[in-house]
């Protein structure tokens, strides 16, 4: 669906929808391109849209809940929790390069997107968010090095 206006203010997106097999309603994708079946399906591929907002928010830091009110505070929190994002996305995503779990190990052997083995990996990986924020506390807690932040 090309050009909606989702909101009283005139602003168009085009949307992407995408029906499931064993789901009643189809997914919806808020997309920045003409969502076609081929965008639609590879912005499902990049998915964990809901985990992200949900590392960041529901299950880690609630913004509104923080008692900084002066800009400069907050500006200084929110990038201190930008860098520790990135940091645990990025550990994260090279934990799964490195150390493949037996389910990632068998899913470049298939090459259909729609096999088992791809919606378990995408429901069971959670994100690397998560895996890196795993990975960076057990090796601070086993006094270990961790990865460094950026990379030259």
């Amino acid at each position: 669906m090309p050009k909606v206006r989702l909101f009283a203010s005139g602003v168009r997106t085009n949307l992407g929808l995408l029906p499931e097999a064993g789901h009643p309603q189809p997914g919806i994708i808020a997309m920045d391109c003409y969502p076609c079946r081929a965008a639609v399906l590879a912005s499902r591929e990049r998915g964990g849209i809901e985990p992200r907002f949900a590392d960041f928010k529901t299950r880690g830091v609630d913004l509104e809940d923080s008692q900084l009110r002066q800009a400069n505070r907050l500006e200084r929190f929110v990038l201190i929790l930008v860098l520790s994002r990135y940091w645990c996305v990025q550990s994260g995503r090279d934990d799964a390069a490195q150390n493949p779990t037996p389910l990632e190990k068998k899913a470049p052997h298939q090459t259909d997107p729609e096999h088992w083995i791809f919606r378990k990996l995408r429901r069971g990986l959670g994100s690397w968010f998560k895996r890196g924020l795993r990975l960076i506390r057990r090796c601070l807690q086993q006094n270990r090095p961790v990865s460094p932040l950026f990379r030259g």
